[in-house]
């Protein structure tokens, strides 16, 4: 190698070293601006290419809604139709009429043959592009951008080039003259001679029914070359599916165009076109409507027929409101129910009501009915509904209402003595409870009575000890050193009936061997009732005056038993709940050993503890029937009871020398005091 070419050689190395290239952040930096503009510029062709392809997709829409018009025009028929693409399939058809030949207007397909469309998939339909679907009702193609999947385009298939002409049947309301030399045959038929106008108000509703006569509005000239298509007539209601309670419909007419250039006329059910000079038209349901303004010069093309059916929803009818005067039975209250019915639908509508209770059958309504508990011991459920015979009219669904049966009555007895009748306030005592009572002078064992009671033993000289209460021993009160004392028991009450008798509770009373007079005359009973009375509560207070009968101790035991008596012309035995009124009646039941009772009496022996029911009537005093005499009146009474004399180990007490039934006596005054409450 000579000198020359080695010392290129060194030069063109050197060069290369001193070159320099991109660096890695410039070349990150070029990718990161390039993406940008990738980004950006798929974006602008994205929106522009969407843009692009919903306005061909309208485009073609409205091509065919105009094949669509033409089909309808000349005899085609699209009532069947639920898609698009056998409205597609329609449109490619030809008349197969053998009549081909005399049909006036087009008779061939009304689209090129090789249309074909697309349907959306499931992820196309889920976004908001553009979609094509067929309305039946309108018969018109429409395009909607969300809802179930459409056609999402147009497109012509070559391959379906040899089924371009399916043929099908249509109808024609003209054809050409097949035997006369003029362009329709015809009969020279003689005139009618009218009998002249009619004046027709112009404000006056007309039902239009179906005239079979076809025909269609003329124009009054034929059309300039250049003439322009008037626009369709406005209508007030279009055609659809109404309510039957919307109908008869009242639909008018108007005309967009200027005055002057046309007039409108109309066609119900494909009868007789009429002409519109602002009359309301009446359209019933399952009617079709066509409209449209025909020209008054050639200066202006028909519009062209606008049809509208009308169409029925049903309506579900409303079901009644079911009104009762209360929603429990009972006993006494509410023993009978008053139910109406009301019915919610509007006063056209062609129904009525219906009910049953529990599973009865169906009965017609016609007034307010009554519900006794006697029949419907478990209660009643009332079920009522509305129906109807008309068409377009369902039957509303079912309402009931539920009326149950409540205890009659349910309380808790409680009693406190009070007010005793005293010579001296120091010769009773009362606890705190009320519920124990003593009575009478002490006396201080020599023979001596003294007033004032022993504090010691809760103002009583003997201690009681409710344990011996029932106890069939004899228990010893104390002798001559006590005072008589009475202790009252309450008991709760399950379940009452009104008229039905139950125990209110004990009164246990002890006669002492003092033989002074006791000093106490009477003493109060109040007892408390707090009853549940079919739902409501009631705090009742009845109260009874017990008169303390003191004998002469001596003689046989019964001579010198004491008693106690319920005095009812000065007791109060009436609550009144604002509503009714009731009455208890109280009574003396079985005694233990060494006490007697009769109805409204009980008798102790001498130095003796007895313990007696305490028994219960409740009376419904606005209810007669429901008032009885106690158990146990002089109808009841054993026969030895009265008598005054009678020799036995136990002889019956001496009832005094009052008579029974005589005016004054008790159980007079006891008759006349019930007798007042009717």
């Amino acid at each position: 190698m000579d000198s020359n070419t080695n010392s290129y050689m060194k030069r063109n190395l050197q060069n290369k070293k001193n070159s320099k290239g991109f660096s890695l952040p410039e070349l990150l930096g070029i990718v990161a601006v390039i993406g940008i503009l990738a980004t950006a510029g798929y974006a602008v062709y994205s929106s522009v290419h969407q843009s692009v392809k919903e306005t061909k997709l309208k485009n073609e829409v409205a091509s065919l809604n105009t094949a669509v018009a033409s089909y309808l025009g000349f005899g085609g028929n699209l009532d069947s139709v639920e898609s698009p693409e056998e409205a597609i399939s329609r449109l490619r058809a030809v008349a197969s009429s053998d009549l081909k030949d005399r049909i006036p207007g087009l008779s061939g397909s009304m689209v090129d043959s090789r249309i074909a469309a697309r349907l959306q998939n499931k992820e196309e339909a889920a976004t908001d592009e553009a979609r094509v679907r067929w309305n039946g009702t309108k018969k018109t193609f429409e395009i909607a951008y969300s809802g179930d999947p459409g056609i999402a385009e147009f497109y012509i298939n070559d391959n379906d080039a040899e089924f371009k002409h399916p043929k099908e049947a249509r109808e024609f309301f003209q054809l050409y003259a097949a035997e006369d030399d003029w362009v329709w045959d015809y009969q020279d038929e003689k005139g009618t001679v009218l009998a002249g106008p009619s004046d027709v108000e112009v404000t006056q509703s007309i039902a239009v029914t179906s005239n079979p006569s076809p025909g269609a509005p003329l124009t009054s000239s034929e059309p300039h070359p250049d003439a322009e298509r008037l626009d369709m007539p406005g209508i007030s209601k279009i055609g659809g599916a109404y309510s039957i309670r919307d109908y008869d419909l009242i639909v008018e007419l108007s005309n967009p165009n200027p005055e002057g250039t046309s007039d409108v006329f109309y066609q119900i059910d494909h009868g007789a076109w009429t002409k519109y000079n602002g009359q309301s038209i009446t359209v019933t349901p399952e009617t079709t409507l066509a409209a449209e303004v025909v020209s008054a010069n050639s200066s202006y093309l028909d519009s062209g027929s606008s049809f509208h059916t009308y169409e029925v929803k049903s309506t579900t009818l409303n079901a009644p409101k079911i009104r009762t005067t209360s929603s429990t039975f009972g006993e006494r209250v509410n023993r009978f129910i008053w139910v109406t019915l009301e019915d919610t639908n509007l006063a056209e509508d062609p129904s009525r009501m219906e009910y049953r209770v529990n599973d009865q059958n169906w009965k017609p309504y016609d007034g307010f009915f009554v519900l006794d508990v006697a029949e419907y011991p478990l209660g009643a459920n009332v079920i009522a509904r509305a129906v109807s015979d008309e068409e377009y009219y369902i039957n509303s669904a079912p309402t009931s209402a539920v009326m149950t049966v409540d205890p009659s009555l349910k309380g808790i007895t409680g009693g406190e003595f009070h007010d005793p009748d005293a010579k001296k306030s120091n010769l009773y005592n009362l606890n705190e409870d009320g519920n124990f009572f003593a009575w009478g002078r002490l006396n201080n064992g020599h023979g001596n009575n003294k007033d004032g009671v022993d504090s010691s033993n809760n103002g009583a000289s003997k201690p009681y000890d409710p344990s011996g209460w029932l106890d069939d021993e004899i228990v010893k009160g104390g002798g001559q050193y006590a005072q008589n004392w009475m202790f009252f028991s309450g008991q709760g009450q399950d379940e009452l009936a009104v008229g039905e008798q139950f125990h209110i509770g004990t009164l246990q009373y002890y006669n002492s061997e003092n033989k002074s007079n006791s000093g106490v005359e009477s003493v109060r009973l109040n007892l408390g009732l707090d009853f549940n009375l079919e739902g409501q509560v009631y705090e009742s207070q009845f109260d009874y005056s017990l008169d303390l009968r003191d004998t002469a101790d001596g003689g046989n035991v019964w001579d010198s038993a004491d008693s106690i008596h319920i005095d009812y012309g000065l007791s109060n035995t009436v609550y009144d709940t604002g509503t009714q009124e009731f009455g208890l009646a109280i009574e003396f039941g079985d005694s233990t050993e060494y006490g007697l009772t009769t109805w409204d009496e009980f008798f102790v022996q001498e130095d003796r503890i007895a313990v007696t029911e305490i028994r219960g009537t409740l009376y419904d005093l606005n209810d007669p029937n429901s008032m009885v005499l106690p158990a146990g009146t002089i109808e009841s009474l054993p026969a030895e009871t009265t008598s005054t004399t009678i020799e036995t180990t136990n002889p019956a007490p001496n009832l005094g020398s009052g008579n029974w039934w005589s005016d004054g006596g008790w159980l007079q005054n006891w008759v006349d005091r019930f007798s007042s409450w009717f």
